[in-house]
């Protein structure tokens, strides 16, 4: 079985939570990268859950890591930039609310996200059926 390949974008205690939930319940989840602001937040966090990559520049951990899946574990004043940015490198996204901090915010990120919103309101339809 292929693993989805996952970038964690923040490194504090909300990234722990996530951590923990994709070793306990989505084996299906590999993590491959960590995202921090401070470089050696970044390089902690991986030594400490054996992620073999960290970065400290958002763009790069976006489209170098190889990740199918940006999870933003970031500020909320901080969801919408993350959010516009892996929807513009085609990526799945995980965020947690709010997805913006201003309806101007959160218009852009949704419609930057349309064909993937699309696609999954399809699938979770066709799964509930």
């Amino acid at each position: 079985m292929q693993k989805t390949k996952v970038a964690l974008v923040g490194a504090g205690f909300i990234t722990d939570v996530h951590m923990e939930s994709y070793h306990r319940f989505i084996p299906e989840a590999e993590v491959v990268a960590v995202y921090a602001r401070k470089p050696e937040k970044a390089k902690a966090f991986a030594e400490k859950y054996k992620i073999p990559q960290w970065y400290h520049d958002l763009d790069s951990v976006i489209n170098d890591s190889g990740c199918d899946v940006v999870d933003i574990c970031l500020p909320n004043y901080l969801h919408a930039d993350a959010t516009l940015k892996a929807a513009s490198a085609g990526k799945h996204i995980i965020i947690e609310k709010p997805l913006a901090v201003t309806l101007e915010e959160a218009d852009a990120c949704l419609q930057k996200s349309r064909s993937k919103i699309d696609v999954c309101r399809r699938a979770l339809l066709c799964t509930q059926i």
